[in-house]
């Protein structure tokens, strides 16, 4: 019985974790905020969008430290509205991005 509840219990474990591990997605979506940290020249960008391929809508917040996409999120400040796609890293049980390998305004 020991050996089973043990198999029981590391199955249900790994299952969660795999679940809830870092992945690689794409958001789409419009700015909503943007904050820079001079000093510590980091930045948050909040988005509402959805992951490509998904229709909901949330907000996500983007972590960034890479002053290039900044500007670019900047340039597609509201009011404007323009769509700008994000590829990086969703960090588990959040709705954070971080590691941004692309951010660009989209067409």
């Amino acid at each position: 019985i020991k050996k089973e509840i043990n198999e029981n219990v590391k199955e249900i474990s790994e299952r969660f974790t795999s679940e809830n591990k870092k992945k690689i997605i794409e958001v789409i979506g419009t700015v909503k905020s943007l904050g820079w940290i001079e000093k510590n020249e980091i930045g948050n960008i909040k988005v509402n969008g959805s992951i490509l391929g998904t229709k909901q809508k949330l907000d996500f917040i983007i972590q960034t430290n890479n002053i290039d996409f900044y500007s670019i999120a900047r340039d597609a400040d509201f009011p404007k509205k323009i769509k700008i796609k994000v590829k990086g890293t969703l960090i588990p049980g959040t709705k954070r991005i971080s590691d941004i390998t692309k951010l660009a305004v989209v067409q």
